[in-house]
């Protein structure tokens, strides 16, 4: 690799570096659960960017197969995050009742 390459990737490793100091802010100081969630979300692929451009840099391929059972495992706590966050906000909602009078609504301006 020749040396304009390798500055190259270290400077977009320190980019990707900055970015996620500044997602972690959004994290931790988000102002919903859903911005908190899709923070997660976004530090996951940060990292799995910076994982693979140190695999380039040091040309190792393993670290390609960390990439990608990082994705997968980034991808599951999102979900898991997502029915948690879902739980939650249907708890205080009786789900049955609610389509029901959805339904209900529907049928009347059918009949009008």
């Amino acid at each position: 690799m020749e040396k304009w390459q390798s500055d190259f990737l270290i400077f977009c490793l320190i980019v990707l570096g900055v970015m996620a100091v500044f997602i972690f802010i959004r994290v931790v100081k988000g102002p919903r659960l859903l911005d908190r969630i899709m923070g997660v979300n976004m530090m996951g692929t940060v990292t799995i960017c910076m994982l693979a451009l140190v695999s380039i840099l040091q040309n190792e391929s393993y670290l390609i197969d960390i990439c990608i059972i990082y994705a997968v495992i980034s991808f599951l706590a999102v979900v898991v995050l997502s029915k948690i966050y879902m739980g939650v906000f249907f708890s205080g909602v009786d789900i049955h009742k609610h389509n029901t009078d959805k339904l209900k609504a529907k049928r009347t301006r059918k009949h009008k």
